[in-house]
């Protein structure tokens, strides 16, 4: 709720022997410091996920495909600008495509307060959409 916050996950078809990241394919960052404190651990070829009004790419890399995405905008646009990382969830899942977006929303459902599924799953398929019809043209 507006303080630092950093999580890594690990997927693969393999068990995971040790889940903590020193280099990562992909970096999602929601805030400036976010993004200055990892950019720098992102591999070449990765995917950098940004909250294009919060994060200024002013440590530019060549090799890795940036996507922005106005998370924040769309969030206050649905009423509730809480919701803005579900909306970079959305997004996240439209431009990675590491899950599907039926598995993401039925995860969102069973994390989500009860009553608040309707604005989630929205926030969700905003962010979706945005990224599937803006990230081609990027």
């Amino acid at each position: 709720r507006g303080g630092a916050c950093a999580a890594s996950v690990v997927i693969g078809d393999e068990r995971v022997d040790y889940p903590f990241l020193h280099k990562l394919d992909i970096l999602v960052a929601m805030s400036q410091a976010a993004y200055l404190e990892n950019i720098d651990q992102l591999v070449p070829g990765g995917t950098l996920i940004y909250e294009r009004d919060l994060v200024e790419l002013d440590k530019p890399r060549d090799g890795i495909r940036a996507c922005g995405v106005p998370a924040t905008k769309i969030a206050v646009d649905l009423g509730k600008r809480i919701v803005l990382n579900i909306v970079m969830l959305g997004f996240f899942t439209e431009v990675t495509k590491v899950i599907s977006p039926d598995s993401m929303r039925e995860a969102l459902l069973d994390s989500v307060p009860p009553g608040t599924e309707e604005l989630n799953i929205n926030a969700f398929n905003r962010g979706y959409e945005f990224g599937a019809e803006h990230i081609l043209t990027e």
